[in-house]
């Protein structure tokens, strides 16, 4: 999952912008938040385990 690696890396913003970027035209939107919420609950957990 590239959109996490960019996540915990770079910071959320990037991560969504990267999604942004490869998402069909058409369903961005609908795409990124699909894929954020995918992702969120990951970056929850590492945060809490740190």
């Amino acid at each position: 999952m590239a959109d996490c690696k960019i996540a915990r890396l770079a910071g959320v913003k990037a991560a969504e912008a990267a999604l942004h970027y490869v998402a069909p035209v058409g369903e961005k939107e609908e795409y990124v938040a699909r894929a954020m919420r995918n992702v969120e609950p990951y970056l929850a957990t590492e945060t809490q385990a740190a």
